[in-house]
């Protein structure tokens, strides 16, 4: 079994991932976290900040890393389509859908 961090490891984890420039993937490979672990106890530690309605929510470029994606239609066959998301670590994600 793991070992058991209390809240104040976690706050000193997020500290250091703040300062370290890393993306979660590599932080939490370098210091050999679960990534879902890293999420639970992030959710628990840094709660998104409050905004001026509650559909608004500001993400850190810093420490998310989101990507802006565009969508180019090269068929008029609506019926069709083919998506394929690569994700941090080498996973790709396809999904297809055809008629």
């Amino acid at each position: 079994m793991g070992k058991q961090r209390t809240i104040e490891d976690w706050q000193l984890i997020f500290s250091q991932f703040h300062a370290s420039g890393l993306t979660v993937t590599q932080f939490c490979k370098q210091h050999k976290l679960t990534i879902s672990n890293f999420y639970k106890w992030r959710k628990r530690i840094e709660p998104l900040p409050a905004t001026n309605s509650e559909n608004d929510i500001e993400f850190s470029a810093s420490t998310d890393h989101w990507q802006a994606i565009s969508v180019n239609h090269h068929s008029t066959d609506t019926k069709q389509w083919n998506i394929e998301l690569t994700l941090p670590g080498g996973v790709v994600l396809n999904m297809r859908a055809t008629s």
